[in-house]
């Protein structure tokens, strides 16, 4: 099992990518290269891109959080890692695709 330290840093990565994930849809939904497929989140992208990031963050925030206080689960530990691993494989695409 991971200690605290390490779940600590696999959370704040997911908070740091998920926050430039949601950055990065709205820009490219803004100009039209990309769609939100997620129906709920479309409506707000839709709505107003600010409060799109916004609500975006704050529920990984509150998932991040609801995760950290159950960290002694194995099971929440391996929703972590899992997290984590989807949003690194975003970013290696992210970048993939900006160079």
């Amino acid at each position: 099992m991971l200690n605290d330290a390490s779940i600590r840093l696999f959370l704040v990565f997911i908070a740091i990518f998920n926050l430039i994930d949601a950055v990065f849809t709205a820009s490219l939904y803004k100009v039209g290269l990309i769609e939100e497929k997620n129906p709920i989140m479309k409506v707000f992208i839709e709505f107003n891109a600010s409060f799109f990031i916004f609500f975006k963050v704050f529920l990984v925030s509150l998932a991040c959080f609801w995760l950290w206080k159950r960290r002694d689960s194995k099971y929440a530990v391996l929703g972590i890692i899992l997290c984590f691993i989807t949003y690194f494989c975003l970013m290696l695409y992210f970048l993939h695709n900006i160079l």
